[in-house]
Parts: C-alpha cells; sequence; structure tokens
C-alpha cells in the first residue's frame, strides 16, 4: 500500500529533509514542502500574486523602497563587521543551495549545463551555435535529469582527436551532441573520435550512414553475435571496451529488432525536439 502524503512528509522531516517527491493532482510527480505538505509549483502560484503587488509596490511606493533599503544597508554591515554572523549566513546559504541542488532539478539543471557551456567555451576558444539560445532550455533539462552514476557527455568530444592523437573535430555544446553516458564509459572514451564504431558520433539523421541508421557498427554486431552464441556481452575493438544490455541467449533477430526500435525512438525524439526549435524561431 503507497503511502500517505502527511506519512511521507513525517518520515522526510525525521530524515532532516525539507522536501519529498510526491504526487501532485495538478503538477504531477513533484517537490513538496515537508513542513506544510504543499506542492513547490502549487506553493509558488499561490504566493504569485502577492509578490507582483510586493514588487509594484517597491516600484512605485517611495517610503516602502527606502524602508527596504535601509534593512539591505543594515544587514550588509553586519555582514563586514561580524565575523561569526558572516559565517552563519554563509552556511545557511551552502545549505540552502545544496539542498535545492539535491531536490530540484530544475535549479540542477541550470547549474550543471552553465558550467559545462562554459567549459565548452573555454576548450574550444569559439562561441554557440546560433540555435543554442533556443534549445537551451531543453538542455538544462537533460543536465537536471540525469542520475547518479552518469554523466552528460559531448558524444563528439569538445577537442576529438583520432587514433593518431591529432584533432579532427570539436563537437558542438547542442542538443543533438548531449548525451547520457555512464561515468565509467565516458571516462574511457575521452577525447576518442570513431564514427564507423560510435553512431552517436554521426550526423543526426537516418540516412544511410547517419546515426539512426539501422544498420549495425561493427562493434553492435559482434555484441549481437556474442549474445546469440550465449558469451559474454563486452567486445574489445581498437581498445576499447563496448558492454550489451542484452541478454546472452538473444536471438540474432530480436537484437536487430530491438535496436531498430531503439533508434526509431531516438529518431522520433530528435525531430520531435527540431520541430520545437523551428516553432520558436521568428517569421522571415
Amino acid at each position: 500500500m503507497k503511502p500517505t502524503k502527511s506519512a511521507m512528509a513525517r518520515a522526510a522531516r525525521e530524515r532532516g529533509e525539507r522536501t519529498f517527491m510526491a504526487t501532485c493532482i495538478r503538477h504531477g510527480e513533484q517537490s513538496h514542502y515537508a513542513s506544510t505538505r504543499a506542492c513547490l509549483l502549487c506553493q509558488s502560484e499561490r504566493n504569485a500574486p502577492k509578490n507582483a503587488a510586493a514588487a509594484e509596490r517597491y516600484r512605485s511606493d517611495p517610503e516602502y523602497r527606502a524602508r527596504w533599503r535601509e534593512r539591505s544597508t543594515t544587514a550588509r554591515r553586519k555582514r563586514r563587521k561580524d565575523a561569526e554572523y558572516r559565517e552563519a549566513e554563509n552556511a545557511k546559504e551552502r545549505e540552502w543551495r545544496s539542498h535545492r541542488f539535491t531536490n530540484n532539478a530544475e535549479f540542477r539543471g541550470r547549474k550543471r549545463e552553465g558550467v559545462a557551456a562554459n567549459n565548452w567555451r573555454k576548450a574550444t576558444g569559439g562561441n554557440m551555435t546560433g540555435w543554442y539560445g533556443l534549445e537551451r532550455e531543453a538542455l538544462q533539462q537533460k543536465y537536471g535529469e540525469c542520475p547518479e552514476g552518469f554523466d552528460m557527455d559531448h558524444a563528439i568530444p569538445k577537442i576529438a582527436k583520432a587514433v593518431q592523437g591529432k584533432q579532427v573535430a570539436s563537437g558542438l555544446h547542442c542538443w543533438a551532441n548531449v548525451i547520457q553516458t555512464p561515468r565509467a564509459v565516458n571516462n574511457m572514451k575521452r577525447t576518442q573520435f570513431n564514427p564507423d564504431n560510435n553512431r552517436l558520433q554521426r550526423p543526426a539523421n537516418q540516412f544511410p550512414g547517419g546515426a539512426f541508421d539501422p544498420t549495425p557498427t561493427e562493434p553492435e554486431w559482434s555484441l549481437i553475435k556474442a549474445a546469440a552464441e550465449d558469451l559474454k556481452s563486452v567486445v574489445n575493438i581498437d581498445g576499447v571496451e563496448y558492454v550489451a544490455d542484452v541478454i546472452p541467449g538473444t536471438p540474432v533477430e530480436v537484437c536487430l529488432a530491438v535496436l531498430r526500435e531503439a533508434l526509431e525512438r531516438e529518431a522520433l525524439a530528435y525531430e520531435d525536439h527540431v520541430a520545437m526549435i523551428e516553432q520558436k524561431l521568428p517569421e522571415c
């Protein structure tokens, strides 16, 4: 039997947590306050009129604005003069940010994606694509939903090198090139660029040789055959280990069908993303 929201809130308080995940009838699976059981999004919507009224009063009422500025000035002076108070305030801020990073996927996504974008600029010395502003929200969602033990990886590395060590490409910081990858696999790939064996490093299309082309790559064929022969589902090609996610003993035709269906899902997701971007583009 599923626990009630009250029981979930009580358990969260006992763990010392401010929020817990539960189902909201308006917003689905969302964070809720452990103190009140209120959905964070619902509470934000309820507070919106009051916050808007306070902002309008701040703009239009000089006396009200002066009081708030005086309070801010007093707080800043206290921070400068009282080291103990300053450290206590900093500790509260760190705790709040850590809590929000852990429990708020949107906040976590903004932080992670911002760091990744800055790292990309530093590594490449380049500018973002013209679509970056339009797809940044979708990128942040990807980064926010990345589970523990996985990295958001650039399929084509920022500085992509061939087997000989020569730089041959620079992967873009864009939705199509950012993927969820197990951390161990990401550490193993490093700057490797090998589109013959890694379909994720191919153009994002369904034409022959594209990322969604159903023809298996060499590692995929090797894994499919190993699975069909009931062997361990790990192959080593050019010093890189590839691991299958199918059960040993699975027939070849079943593996091919699973691969084709997975690629079709990815292709549809990419097409939906492109359609969403095109809707945001200004009319010429």
